[in-house]
């Protein structure tokens, strides 16, 4: 019996996690918008599930560790959201919808706190979700430069013009995850020579970040 009792305390010990591992789940429903709808789980290791529909195959992306602290410390501002406060109203401004929102904080799969919104003037709830926006952003422009490579080359200049703007306006997130596309095309001869060196230059400038 002793041996049983330790074999089955072995077991347990192998099955149960390492750590309590620590996440934030965020989501937005705009029908209209591109995309209509995403959701996105951080890990507090930075590895990140993307979806575009509930339930479907997971992209999986890797943000920097600037940007894991950045969000994960966000979310302790805000007392991992619990206790979301009600937004300010203001006589005579009209607020546009942009989306139904909702944050939530998550600890071992057990939500610690969560927040519904279709907007908030709160300052740190507001900067979360332009992070959040940002990463849906970056996941556009990493598919419009992946399909025009493989289909419409002669668009892959477009793509990457509006890719250099979102650049330049520090709405990426995980800059990383392009340089395989931006190399490709950087190196395609079939490609036209203005839109080769854009993506040379922008490798170099990503690479240089890191």
């Amino acid at each position: 019996m002793g041996n049983l009792r330790l074999v089955l305390a072995v077991v347990a010990l192998w099955q149960a996690p390492l750590f309590a591992q620590d996440s934030i789940f965020f989501s937005r429903s705009f029908p209209g918008s591109v995309p209509g709808y995403f959701e996105a789980l951080v890990s507090d290791d930075g590895t990140v599930e993307y979806r575009e529909e509930p339930g479907e195959e997971p992209v999986e992306i890797q943000l920097s560790e600037v940007e894991t602290e950045k969000v994960f410390g966000l979310a302790e501002s805000l007392n991992k959201f619990r206790g979301f406060p009600e937004p300010a109203v203001i006589e005579g401004r009209r607020v546009a919808f942009t989306g139904d929102k909702v944050v939530r904080f998550q600890s071992a799969g057990t939500t610690i706190g969560e927040a519904k919104f279709d907007h908030t003037d709160q300052p740190e709830y507001r900067e979360i979700m332009q992070f959040f926006l940002s990463l849906a952003g970056s996941e556009q422009h990493l598919f419009e430069l992946e399909r025009t490579y493989q289909f419409d080359r002669l668009g892959v200049n477009k793509a990457l013009l509006l890719f250099h703007r979102s650049y330049d306006d520090g709405r990426l997130i995980s800059l990383q995850q392009f340089l395989p596309i931006l190399k490709k095309i950087q190196g395609q001869e079939k490609i036209i020579h203005m839109a080769r060196s854009r993506a040379a230059s922008l490798v170099e400038a990503i690479e240089a970040q890191d």
